[in-house]
């Protein structure tokens, strides 16, 4: 709780510069752009452009390291670029006289969905059933103990449809989405 507050400390006078000089994804319909978006200890730069991510990633990695003295974690420093092309020299951002070396990635486990460039939708609702059927089978043996049979079908039945239909909002669902997922639920 307190890592969040002081990430969100951080970063708001860079998102507050980020939304004057016009960087980041700009929506459509209100003309408004989204610059990053943080999530526990994760932090997602939306970019137009490879120039503007190297700008923004360089300008809140000196911040959080001139602040709290914090660095990145190597496994976590993933780039995934949607609609351009990404040279691998561009993954490369000098900071203090040291090279960050950022990882092309095609898609990423992120928010409790995969984002993918490819196959969003699909992937996406693939790795939720696939965590639904995790809950399954990880449950399996309590619900062999001695509880009400009626208790324990209810929950066999609900946590794992819980867990799959997490974000279940957030997809665009399809007909041929809805028959996998009513087929996966039998």
């Amino acid at each position: 709780f307190a890592f969040v507050h002081m990430f969100d400390a951080a970063l708001e006078p860079l998102a507050r510069e980020w939304q004057m000089l016009g960087c980041g994804f700009k929506l459509r319909r209100s003309g408004q752009c989204i610059a990053n978006v943080n999530w526990v200890d994760n932090t997602f730069i939306l970019a137009s452009s490879i120039e503007e991510w190297r700008y923004m990633t360089t300008a809140m990695t000196n911040v959080l390291k001139d602040k709290y003295g914090w660095v990145w974690k190597h496994s976590s420093m993933e780039v995934m670029a949607v609609g351009v092309e990404l040279p691998d020299a561009a993954l490369v951002l000098p900071c203090d006289g040291e090279e960050l070396q950022y990882r092309r990635v095609e898609r990423m486990a992120a928010l409790g969905g995969m984002l993918s460039k490819h196959e969003p939708t699909a992937e996406f609702i693939s790795h939720r059933f696939a965590k639904g059927e995790a809950c399954f089978f990880k449950y399996l043996k309590p619900f062999r103990g001695k509880a009400p049979v009626t208790l324990k079908l209810q929950a066999y039945a609900t946590m794992p449809r819980a867990c799959a239909l997490f974000l279940a909002p957030v997809i665009h669902w399809t007909a041929s989405s809805l028959k996998d997922a009513l087929r996966w639920e039998r």
